[in-house]
């Protein structure tokens, strides 16, 4: 399972990534720990900037995925 990806490239989780804010998060990050477990990424491959879950809702990777849409 991916546990966190970015899609900013070449980014690192920490200090450095000029997008965090100061609660630690990241608009263009996505970490299964902070999603439920019905909306975290269970496929094979990279995470998807959105995908369907069985029930036809849309869960997006992160927040800036989900302006781009």
């Amino acid at each position: 399972m991916i546990e966190r990806c970015c899609t900013v490239a070449g980014c690192e989780r920490d200090t450095s990534c000029r997008y965090r804010d100061t609660d630690g998060t990241c608009v263009f990050e996505y970490v299964v720990t902070n999603y439920l477990p019905k909306h975290q990424w269970l496929g094979d491959g990279p995470v998807p900037a959105r995908w369907r879950r069985s029930d036809g809702t849309f869960v997006y990777r992160s927040y800036a995925d989900y302006c781009d849409d």
